[in-house]
């Protein structure tokens, strides 16, 4: 992926216990491995991951990414996956979907028996 000086990134801010928190950034110098931003300039994001990670291990972490949209649906796929999960569930609602149903999701999922 290219990165240039300027190039606006949004950073997703994982704090422990709490709502996640979104910041425009951009790009204000590029090494060989790290790339530093305005608002973190102390924070060294890995090129090629655009994630930081607290090198003493606070309970916080921070994921860059190019467009507000991977953030969207970054969230969105969680969430489908919960539902997913909480259906499936031993105490879920598939016991309530024919074989037929349960088949299709097996073949949509590429999943083999």
């Amino acid at each position: 992926m290219k990165l240039e000086i300027g190039q606006t990134i949004f950073v997703e801010v994982f704090m422990h216990r709490g709502p996640t928190e979104i910041k425009e950034c951009q790009i204000e110098k590029i090494g060989n491995k790290y790339f530093y931003l305005d608002k973190f300039p102390d924070k060294g994001f890995d090129k090629q991951t655009l994630k930081y990670t607290n090198k003493d291990y606070t309970q916080h972490k921070l994921q860059g990414y190019l467009t507000t949209q991977e953030i969207t649906d970054r969230h969105e796929k969680a969430s489908l996956r919960e539902v997913l999960k909480r259906h499936l569930e031993r105490w879920g609602d598939s016991k309530n979907n024919t074989l037929e149903e349960l088949k299709h999701v097996c073949e949509l999922l590429k999943l083999t028996i």
